[in-house]
């Protein structure tokens, strides 16, 4: 994992040039601050999933698994339509605009975000049912992947390159083996609902993306109230999206019911 992630400064540096490392950093910092938060969550729910395994039936663990996977995808989506939609706003505020890296770099950075956060629910249970020697090389792959291909495409593409580089070999390795193993050898249920459910939300995303940064970019300067006020736009809009579109879904009715509980729970106390 160190590999796979701590890498691509040093392949930028040689292949491209120290100070395109020092543009990136500025853009690695926020993609971090982002992942730390969203990721804080997940954290918190890994000793109830390691609960969850020991006393529950595999068709409940199931169940949850659904709506944590639904939950990490609510969480990252969000979160990335609002980097790609503003980040490159925020450095040219800060820095300028001759430190803001162009829009399909930026797009890559963010689906780099999101794919691994996106199939969070795919580690937090692994974890927890330890399920460590199925994947014990498959990271490892995906570096020797990643560092094989940086080198080919960054030295064709540049920047560009090296980050594809690392989305391709994710989308190649894990992102389609951990929940192959997870729906084989655990939950004993066909992968194939998995693939059609991530590729369906995937689009629902990308068409919200298109949408909010069609109206962000009505904008035509920029300033910090305009900024602010994008801002504003991208995470009302992209909420509000999300919820109507999921309002009906079975994890959504769970979660309201789940939180319904608790606020009537600690009203009564």
């Amino acid at each position: 994992g160190v590999l796979l992630n701590n890498t691509d400064n040093i392949l930028i540096s040689t292949i491209i040039g120290t100070i395109t490392v020092g543009i990136y950093s500025n853009y690695s910092m926020i993609v971090q601050s982002v992942d730390t938060f969203a990721r804080m969550f997940f954290s918190s729910i890994n000793a109830g999933i390691g609960n969850l395994s020991v006393n529950e039936s595999i068709e409940y663990q199931f169940e949850i698994y659904k709506v944590v996977d639904f939950v990490a995808y609510m969480i990252f989506g969000f979160c990335s339509i609002c980097l790609y939609v503003l980040m490159g706003d925020f450095i040219e505020i800060c820095y300028g605009a001759e430190f803001r890296l162009q829009s399909i770099v930026c797009i890559i950075i963010v689906i780099n975000f999101y794919m691994p956060g996106s199939i969070s629910a795919n580690s937090i249970f692994r974890n927890a049912t330890g399920m460590f020697k199925q994947m014990r090389y498959l990271l490892l792959v995906t570096c020797i992947i990643n560092l094989i291909l940086s080198v080919i495409l960054g030295i064709r593409y540049g920047l560009f390159g090296v980050f594809t580089a690392t989305a391709v070999a994710r989308l190649i390795t894990n992102m389609w083996y951990e929940p192959l193993i997870l729906y084989k050898r655990y939950f004993h249920h066909s992968v194939r609902d998995y693939v059609i459910t991530h590729i369906f939300r995937d689009a629902i995303l990308i068409c919200i993306m298109l949408v909010v940064n069609f109206i962000c970019g009505m904008y035509t300067s920029l300033s910090i109230a305009i900024f602010f006020s994008k801002t504003c736009i991208c995470v009302c809009l992209t909420i509000s999206m999300l919820i109507a579109i999921y309002w009906k879904s079975n994890e959504f009715i769970f979660l309201r019911k789940r939180i319904k509980a608790i606020l009537e729970q600690r009203n009564k106390n």
